[in-house]
């Protein structure tokens, strides 16, 4: 009578409800089932019911029933059914079993509860937070959560893959994060932070500096989003903290580039008004002392005085474009250091003629001191020891009206050590450093008062870097003078002072040369040169006219200019080879650039010579070439070769 009331109560209930015998078994089923499903009682006999369910659970089904059966314990199972539109929908099942009086089981009792829109519900839960936590996996950014009622804020992975806090809980307190804010900036940032939230503010944003796990400070760019409840009061906040490390230092060096290409611009304008005095100062002086020679009749002496004047206005000229090209192929990393022997008496000697008279117009006292520990021959650049020398000297008699310059030479442990001390204007402290910087000087009344390219310094603490030493300034007092020394890797040569001497009496007599060159004036020039010395000089002005010399005549040197039109000096070479011509060549050039020299060489020519043109080493050149072609010439004879041209 109970089990009939009961069907007769749950018959009108949405749920579905059954009754099961003690092997499993439906032996009766509620009319909501049958509602849904479409499925009749005799259909449903027995184990008929396990049809409505979805064919992929079937054994996840009946084997979990059985489970319960044969452990007589309540059964909980969640599957989708089938309705009668073939469609299906997620069921909660819970059976309990039912004892007879002698605790005999004889029933299960059991209820189907639609769930469908809570695991729909349940479904879009863990896809949000999948997407969630997938797009905080993702995210460069460092996301937290922050529960503004316990003050608990979880973070993302990011927290330990960007500030590297590797052993950080995924949940800390707030005063963690405060406290890693830099100290500076703490205070201001979280009282931002609290009155943003109090006054009522949906989103916040701020940039500071935050402590990275690795002991370093990292630019934060912080947004945050507050949440609010019905009432309006804030309940958490949720946001993002951007590393922006990288664009702070990005723009803070476009700042510094930028500032530094601004006074790089200024100082380089300064230079080129520099340079502009300094080379139209001399070529002035050249063009005026022309004019007067032109237009005057003029005795000897006076003849004489004005060409010296010329010649040393030229060597000032040649001097500073020199500096030019030489602070070129240090920056360009193109500058190359010999290692010969070198007579230091002579470099001295040199310095000295050179230096000497501007003291003396100056009316201060110049004097050298060697070292008795000084060898007379060491192992050096002499072109770029005596460039230091020069520059060293010439400064400092430049900046000094009254008492002198000294200068010093020591030898100790391989390194000759040059100290020029003078009486003159001194530096100031504060621009020490700054002298030793290109186309700078201590300050630009020095620049208008003295003249000056401002390159001297700079090139000679290259220079001397370069030889394996330094340059700097050992001590300087306003108004009273300064100390400048410099140091250079120069070990002490075995050859003699005798072997050391150049032959000032070269004989090129007999020699003949042939000069390639499409400049009139250049041609004059080097037969003018040459004719002192007996050679015999042959002239071209051009291309196509030297073939047609060398066609007719031996020649033991060819002088041959790279740029000419028509034929430049590389295919007139090219076309001399292709004849069979092995003349020695030396290429003449006003590029003095040591890449232009490498190319020559390159390209097959014996020799390089730049413009302005030294007579002495002019005739080295020619001389020493000369040498070894009569050398070569002669050992082939020794072995019995009589036929063709040497190749050097």
């Amino acid at each position: 009578e109970m089990e009939e009331a009961f069907k007769l109560f749950v018959n009108n209930l949405p749920q579905f409800f059954w009754l099961a015998d003690s092997t499993g078994n439906i032996v009766w089923l509620s009319q909501s089932w049958h509602d849904y499903t479409g499925i009749s009682v005799r259909d449903v006999e027995g184990d008929g019911w396990i049809a409505a369910s979805h064919p992929d659970q079937f054994k996840k089904i009946t084997s979990s029933f059985r489970n319960s059966i044969s452990t007589e314990s309540p059964w909980e199972e969640t599957f989708l059914i089938k309705s009668k539109s073939d469609s299906y929908r997620w069921f909660l099942t819970n059976a309990v079993p039912l004892y007879d009086e002698n605790k005999k089981l004889q029933r299960w009792l059991g209820i189907n509860t639609d769930i469908t829109n809570l695991k729909n519900t349940e479904k879009e839960l863990l896809k949000s937070k999948t997407r969630y936590k997938l797009a905080t996996l993702a995210t460069q950014d460092v996301v937290y959560d922050w529960n503004l009622s316990t003050n608990e804020v979880s973070w993302n992975e990011a927290i330990r893959t960007k500030l590297r806090y590797d052993h950080v809980p995924k949940k800390t307190r707030i005063n963690w994060w405060k406290q890693r804010i830099h100290p500076y900036e703490r205070d201001e940032v979280v009282s931002d932070l609290l009155d943003s939230i109090k006054s009522g503010q949906d989103t916040w944003r701020s940039e500071y500096r935050f402590l990275r796990g690795n002991g370093e400070y990292a630019n934060i760019l912080e947004r945050g989003h507050v949440a609010r409840n019905a009432a309006g009061e804030p309940v958490r906040m949720i946001g993002a903290m951007t590393d922006v490390t990288a664009e702070r230092t990005a723009v803070a060096n476009l700042r510094s580039a930028k500032l530094l290409a601004e006074q790089a611009n200024l100082a380089k304008s300064r230079f080129l008004a520099n340079m502009s005095h300094e080379i139209r100062t001399p070529l002035s002086a050249m063009l005026g002392f022309v004019e007067l020679m032109r237009s005057e009749e003029l005795d000897p002496a006076t003849k004489n005085q004005f060409l010296d004047i010329i010649t040393r206005n030229g060597e000032q000229l040649l001097r500073i474009m020199d500096d030019v090209l030489d602070l070129a192929r240090v920056e360009a990393g193109k500058f190359s250091i010999d290692h010969v022997p070198v007579n230091l008496a002579e470099i001295l000697d040199d310095v000295c003629n050179l230096m000497k008279p501007s003291a003396t117009k100056k009316g201060i006292e110049f004097k050298t001191i060697m070292g008795t520990k000084v060898p007379k021959v060491v192992y050096s650049d002499p072109v770029r020891l005596k460039q230091i020398i020069l520059n060293m000297v010439g400064n400092s008699i430049k900046f000094t009206s009254e008492g002198g310059v000294k200068c010093e030479f020591s030898h100790e442990k391989d390194y000759l050590t040059m100290r020029v001390t003078d009486t003159g204007i001194g530096i100031a402290s504060e621009q020490q450093t700054k002298i030793f910087e290109p186309f700078q000087q201590a300050d630009d009344s020095i620049a208008r008062y003295f003249g000056g390219t401002g390159l001297g310094l700079s090139l000679t603490r290259k220079i001397s870097q370069a030889m394996g030493g330094d340059f700097y300034l050992k001590s300087s007092t306003l108004n009273k003078g300064s100390c400048f020394e410099a140091k250079v890797y120069a070990p002490k040569s075995k050859k003699t002072m005798d072997e050391v001497v150049d032959d000032e009496n070269i004989s090129l007599h007999g020699c003949r040369v042939l000069i390639i060159d499409d400049s009139v004036d250049n041609r004059i020039l080097f037969f003018e040169l040459l004719r002192p010395s007996g050679a015999i000089v042959h002239l071209a002005e051009g291309g196509k006219e030297a073939l047609k010399l060398v066609s007719e005549n031996d020649y033991d040197v060819i002088l041959l200019d790279i740029q000419m039109p028509e034929m430049d000096g590389y295919e007139v070479l090219s076309t001399l080879h292709r004849l069979g011509i092995k003349t020695p060549t030396v290429a003449l050039t006003a590029h003095a650039m040591k890449e232009e020299r490498d190319r020559a060489l390159a390209h097959g020519f014996d020799s390089f010579i730049t413009k302005p043109i030294e007579s002495k080493k002019l005739y080295y050149i020619i001389s020493k070439l000369r040498r070894e072609i009569h050398k070569d010439s002669n050992d082939r004879s020794e072995k019995g070769v009589h036929e063709g041209t040497p190749e050097i």
